[in-house]
């Protein structure tokens, strides 16, 4: 079987594009050719696209990782994947990694008032137009591949046959030894955090991952307890910015500059430290389709606290390897810290729920499900 995969490749800053380098690793271990179609950001020439599908032909497959910016955007007069699909002439499947159906009035994001109140005037228009140009996408793929229960309820209330919308768990990346065997004394030394104990928030930084609400507390913690943010922006785009120098105002508003690290975009090889010198992995997102973050802390055997919200309550549903607080209760997120440090027994149980968490949901497993579904998709 050759299956075309069409995502981002090869793009640094963006998660989807390492959710496919790994699944992409898992497929052609079992034997599948899998050949790259990559994807770029905000392209909007519809030439692109046509030359992206001529290429993805040549398969038995089309399998899409859909995300809005690689397909131009989530505007309906904007987006291309319709284009892109109509002129795909073998399967189609697609893992759809977001599902943002409608639109909000905007306040900030436009720096232009009469752009933005003349975008707000459109929202009557635009909303059932969002609504129609996801069901056309989602009916366009004999499989739709998801990994939250609450992605496949919104999905399948948009297509004629929700049978066809698939939850495969988000995978899990196999760390290698030497990786996760990096001594936690000298990881801490080399980065400057010697005697500390280390609270972690991986992955890029954005509004959803609820750094406020550990900065709210951080305070009320022993002295020795830092934190470090583990990541950059994904983009340079005037909401991240902002969102950004926002973070960095509550920091020096509460005087918590010495305990707080911001380390920037991390590449592959400075992950093993990060992960070394962390006690303890911070989740306290407010909602998340899929992390990849959380993943990775996963992979690594971590013990982490993450916020009662639905994806994170479907993890722990098939292992309990995550240490839950009541969303939006800082007081709670507290206690849990407090309690957690204190408790060696505890943080080593949490390790091994992340290792087995991590064995029984390896991007390896995910690869042999996803060519089941490429399999059915075929045979339909």
């Amino acid at each position: 079987m050759i299956v075309s995969m069409c995502a981002g490749w090869g793009i640094e800053r963006d998660g989807i594009a390492d959710y496919s380098r790994y699944l992409v690793d898992g497929i052609r271990s079992s034997g599948v050719d899998a050949r790259i179609v990559p994807l770029g950001h905000y392209i909007g020439g519809r030439r692109y696209y046509a030359q992206a599908a001529l290429k993805a032909a040549g398969a038995d497959i089309c399998h899409v990782q859909f995300n809005y910016l690689y397909f131009n955007g989530e505007l309906p007069y904007k987006n291309r994947f319709l284009y892109f699909a109509g002129r795909v002439s073998i399967p189609l499947v697609m893992t759809v990694h977001e599902v943002r159906v409608g639109f909000r009035r905007l306040s900030a994001e436009f720096s232009s008032r009469a752009s933005k109140l003349a975008y707000n005037a459109l929202l009557p228009a635009l909303n059932p137009w969002s609504v129609s140009l996801h069901e056309r996408i989602y009916a366009r793929a004999g499989r739709v591949i998801v990994h939250t229960e609450e992605h496949a309820k919104a999905i399948r209330a948009l297509t004629e046959r929700p049978d066809k919308v698939v939850l495969v768990p988000h995978g899990i990346p196999q760390i290698s030894d030497s990786d996760r065997g990096v001594s936690r004394p000298g990881a801490k030394k080399r980065l400057g955090l010697e005697g500390k104990r280390v609270l972690t928030i991986p992955g890029f930084i954005n509004k959803r991952k609820g750094y406020e609400k550990v900065l709210d507390i951080l305070a009320s913690l022993p002295e020795d307890v830092v934190l470090m943010i583990a990541g950059g922006r994904m983009t340079e785009n005037t909401g991240e910015i902002e969102y950004y120098k926002t973070v960095e105002k509550i920091i020096s508003a509460r005087s918590l500059r010495s305990r707080v690290r911001i380390t920037g975009y991390l590449g592959e090889r400075d992950i093993p430290d990060i992960m070394a010198a962390t006690d303890i992995c911070l989740a306290p997102f407010s909602s998340t389709a899929a992390s990849g973050a959380l993943s990775l802390s996963i992979g690594y055997h971590k013990p982490i606290i993450a916020s009662d919200i639905a994806a994170h309550n479907e993890i722990n549903g098939r292992i309990p390897c995550l240490e839950l607080f009541k969303g939006g209760d800082e007081a709670d997120l507290l206690r849990k810290i407090k309690t957690l440090l204190a408790d060696s027994g505890r943080l080593m149980m949490l390790s091994d729920m992340a290792r087995r968490y991590s064995d029984e949901y390896s991007y390896s497993k995910t690869a042999k499900r996803t060519i089941e579904l490429y399999k059915e998709a075929v045979e339909r």
